[in-house]
């Protein structure tokens, strides 16, 4: 398995082990019904940083809470929180050979009123070596 799926991985393990919370994974159609947490792998890629081929991988999660328009944005940036919470800057997590390092704190966007819906992103910051 790629150091990218190792440690997108991880960190949809880790998110997924907050409890109370329904997700939405990419690639797999959503049944349920609102509040869920939209998820989101974005991969950047790798950059060479020595000779002997050490690399330096970073992207980002993007966990978006998903909830109903009317009344639902304390509970959607509460639960935000709580995932910002969960990702600690310096939190370390296994990732097969890898560790995956939380380099930043995860920052809480502008909510978005889409319909019937609002969204509430959360963006993560991992990154590992290899």
């Amino acid at each position: 398995m790629s150091v990218e799926l190792e440690v997108e991985k991880a960190l949809f393990a880790r998110l997924a082990a907050l409890s109370g919370l329904s997700y939405s994974w990419p690639g797999v159609p959503y049944q349920g019904t609102t509040p869920f947490v939209e998820v989101h792998g974005l991969r950047s890629g790798s950059d060479r940083i020595a000779q002997d081929g050490l690399s330096v991988y970073r992207g980002a999660l993007q966990a978006a809470i998903v909830h109903r328009a009317d009344g639902g944005l304390p509970e959607a940036m509460d639960q935000a929180s709580q995932i910002k919470a969960h990702f600690p800057t310096d939190l370390q997590i296994v990732a097969g050979d890898y560790r995956v390092h939380i380099y930043k704190a995860p920052d809480i966007g502008s909510a978005d009123l889409d319909g019937n819906t609002i969204r509430v992103p959360v963006s993560i910051y991992p990154q590992t070596f290899g």
